[in-house]
């Protein structure tokens, strides 16, 4: 519960990673995420791959790098915007790059498009003015905000509170169900 236990806690993650050489980025990181207790001192990073994971680690490196002291968990309160927070491409990324959330985003677009005839993935993924029509902007929100909620939980987020404006109180209605 001191800075010696974080030097000594990266100096282990260093040693594991020259001793796997196999082992994933992904895994890695999800591992210190959700594989440990959050403990008061604390380091966090951004790297582009295991090289400069480990100089990091090892202090080689400094930059990207975050070190510092909580002694508090903070809450997780998920608030959901309503109309006029929407621009084109929104979640695409995520979308492409996350299965399980790409099979919820289609799930919702395979209802709407069952009830309203309305392709809410072209709406959403292109330069497209319908996205602007009050009747598709509601909808589309809501599949967004749902959805990326979803995901969220998922990976462990979860709130401890939910509040929304406007169309988002309906997608935190959803979500505290």
């Amino acid at each position: 519960l001191d800075p010696h236990n974080l030097e000594l806690q990266k100096k282990q993650l260093s040693e594991y990673i020259s001793l796997n050489p196999d082992a994933k980025l992904a895994d890695i990181e999800f591992t210190t995420l959700y594989g440990r207790k959050v403990m008061p001192y604390r380091f966090s990073l951004v790297c582009n791959d295991k090289t400069e994971l480990q100089d990091q680690l090892d202090g080689t490196q400094k930059n990207s790098c975050y070190e510092g002291y909580g002694n508090t968990i903070s809450e997780n309160i998920f608030m959901f915007p309503g109309q006029g927070s929407q621009y084109s491409y929104m979640t695409s990324e995520l979308y492409q790059h996350s299965m399980a959330f790409r099979n919820d985003m289609d799930y919702c677009f395979e209802h709407l498009q069952s009830l309203s005839g309305i392709d809410f993935k072209e709406i959403i993924f292109s330069e497209n003015e319908s996205l602007d029509k009050t009747e598709n902007t509601q909808a589309a929100l809501f599949v967004v905000e749902y959805c990326l909620s979803k995901e969220l939980i998922r990976s462990g987020i979860k709130p401890n509170a939910i509040i929304g404006h406007s169309l988002g109180e309906f997608t935190a209605a959803c979500i505290a169900r």
